[in-house]
């Protein structure tokens, strides 16, 4: 929106405009959360699904084939049983079975979906971080686009942005705080930890 459209504007109008960006930002914020709750679902629904063999070509191929070489087997062990005498309900047997290796049983299920949240809450903070940037964009052409003087323009440019108020880490910096952090062997008089 260009800042003479916005000018055309009256202020009520832009007052207006800002209270729906505000509004709709607020909403956005709501499915973004509904989203989240979403994704877990989706997350707990992938990880109970089973599997069966024969839903897919190469996986029927597989068992029936297994099948087919067991049975094969079986005959063998059967034989061989009739040959030492061992009675019938007594003879061992060999057997094919389709098992899915389950997430949920032990811990693999629960480290999943620590992961899964943890990524879904990355996604929702990114989403509500481009939501709110959206809506500061849009609230700030309509006021900057109102204001008359250089000095109200100038002021609103000066605000800071995050980059400056978050500069990027110093690694000697955090290793300092590391080391000045760290409790003092009082017996021996040395700094540091007991891992040695």
């Amino acid at each position: 929106m260009s800042e003479l459209t916005i000018k055309q504007m009256t202020k009520p109008e832009r007052e207006a405009l800002a209270k729906l960006i505000r509004q709709r930002e607020r909403l956005a914020k709501t499915a973004a959360a509904e989203r989240s709750a979403a994704l877990l679902a989706d997350f707990e629904q992938q990880a109970d699904r089973e599997y069966s063999w024969n839903e897919d070509d190469v996986w029927r191929s597989a068992v029936l084939a297994a099948r087919e070489e067991i049975a094969k087997a079986q005959t063998r062990i059967a034989d061989r049983c009739r040959e030492l005498g061992i009675p019938g309900p007594f003879q061992p047997t060999l057997s094919v079975g389709w098992h899915q290796q389950r997430a949920s049983v032990g811990m693999e299920r629960a480290k999943m979906r620590q992961v899964a949240k943890r990524r879904i809450e990355q996604i929702e903070a990114s989403a509500r971080t481009a939501i709110e940037r959206a809506s500061a964009a849009a609230q700030e052409a309509l006021l900057v686009g109102g204001l008359d003087t250089e000095a109200a323009k100038m002021f609103a440019e000066s605000l800071p942005v995050v980059e400056e108020l978050m500069p990027r880490l110093d690694m000697a910096q955090l290793q300092q705080a590391l080391i000045e952090q760290r409790p003092i062997d009082r017996g021996f008089g040395r700094i540091g930890y007991d891992d040695e």
